[in-house]
């Protein structure tokens, strides 16, 4: 995939449509092969096998704040990275944006990927690698994928409060001194140049295409940034603190010790019900139909797809799959492991089995992770697409 700066034409393609992944390194959402990454659309690229020449990848600067430049606003108004331009198959008018649609949803982007390259799909591939089918194949086993999924794209556990968070004076000043503050104030600034540009010129304007809804989005976040600026302009004088100050150890505090434990727990319980409800472990209830708490019904047969790898014999006789529905691979894996890497990352730990036992330290006293949890880690980490995406570790 080729790297093309933000400056190239957003919506412009060459002779043979292609789709263009819009992303940066920095975005723990899109790649992982440097910076605070995250690694879904990696690693959904490689478990579907796709080519080097098959999507182009453009980058948006993160730490710059280019991601509120008027250009990429044009593509996706609310500002969020990453986004994926794909080209249409029937259009109207002669104009270039006609052909193209951007998708924002990460959900959505990964479904595209899932479906585009396919053994019944009609694409372009070069790629001879075969292209297993991600998503569940049963709405009872899609519906429990949905509760991960969801979960860990909900604002409780939003990446990047994870990343600027700080539970303590100390822990705020050490990061009001490093990388945090200059994402914090380089966005800050993009986000107030965006909405009171130094120039008037068409380039710099707002586009007229940005509804009300959006500005006002914008609006909001921009609100958000100026308050940890507060807080983290103060802290980096080393003993200064704001009003807001203490309200944001608390909601830090909270983010870790409340919201993120209780996700992981979730995520054990999702597993647990996933695998009776297959047949692949036995519980109570295992021959029962089995709902969580949040309303995902339990299937009593779960696959990733028709094309998925089955289990040998042993494998299924002596444990069960360690992914979230069983043996076979799908996208909620792939929505969780790079979730999961961010917060082990964050907590001080690497891409090891023993990386996830430091996620248990950040949690509060007596607290540890569940056996499902580590068993799905351990899984991932044999997975050729991690090893690859991320064979520079989680920074």
């Amino acid at each position: 995939m080729s790297t093309e700066p933000l400056s190239s034409p957003p919506l412009n393609a060459g002779p043979v449509p292609k789709a263009a992944l819009y992303a940066n390194h920095i975005e723990i959402w899109s790649s992982a092969e440097d910076g605070l990454n995250r690694g879904e659309f990696s690693l959904t690229l490689e478990e579907k096998g796709y080519s080097s020449d098959e999507i182009d990848r453009r980058e948006v600067n993160l730490m710059t704040g280019e991601n509120f430049d008027p250009a990429y606003l044009k593509i996706n108004p609310s500002g969020e990275v990453p986004t994926l331009v794909v080209p249409l198959d029937r259009y109207i008018g002669s104009d270039i944006e006609t052909k193209y649609r951007p998708l924002h949803d990460v959900s959505k982007i990964l479904e595209f990927l899932d479906k585009s390259r396919a053994a019944f799909s009609k694409t372009h591939t070069t790629s001879q690698t075969p292209a297993p089918t991600l998503a569940p194949a049963t709405i009872d086993a899609l519906s429990k994928a949905e509760v991960i999924i969801k979960l860990v794209h909900s604002e409780a556990l939003d990446p990047e409060f994870l990343y600027l968070s700080a539970r303590t004076h100390e822990e705020l000043i050490h990061k009001a001194k490093g990388e945090q503050h200059v994402y914090l104030k380089n966005r800050f600034a993009a986000l107030k140049k965006a909405f009171s540009p130094t120039s008037t010129s068409a380039q710099e304007a707002l586009p007229p295409s940005l509804g009300v809804r959006a500005k006002a989005a914008l609006a909001i976040k921009e609100n958000v940034y100026e308050g940890y600026m507060k807080v983290y302009e103060a802290a980096a004088t080393g003993s200064a603190v704001v009003p807001e100050t203490d309200a944001f150890l608390a909601l830090s505090k909270k983010a870790w010790e409340v919201d993120i434990k209780a996700a992981l727990d979730l995520i054990e319980t999702e597993i647990k019900i996933s695998h009776i409800a297959g047949g692949e472990e036995k519980g109570p209830g295992a021959n029962l139909s089995t709902t969580s708490n949040v309303g995902a019904t339990a299937t009593t047969t779960h696959s990733s797809g028709a094309n998925a790898a089955a289990p040998s014999s042993n494998d299924s006789e002596t444990k069960p799959g360690a992914f979230i529905l069983g043996e076979h691979l799908c996208l909620a894996d792939l929505h969780l492991f790079p979730w999961l890497a961010r917060v082990v990352s964050l907590s001080g730990g690497d891409l090891t089995p023993a990386g996830l036992d430091k996620v248990s330290g950040q949690l509060g006293e007596g607290v540890t992770v569940g056996e499902r949890v580590k068993q799905f880690w351990g899984a991932m980490l044999q997975r050729p697409s991690v090893q690859k995406v991320y064979r520079k570790g989680v920074h």
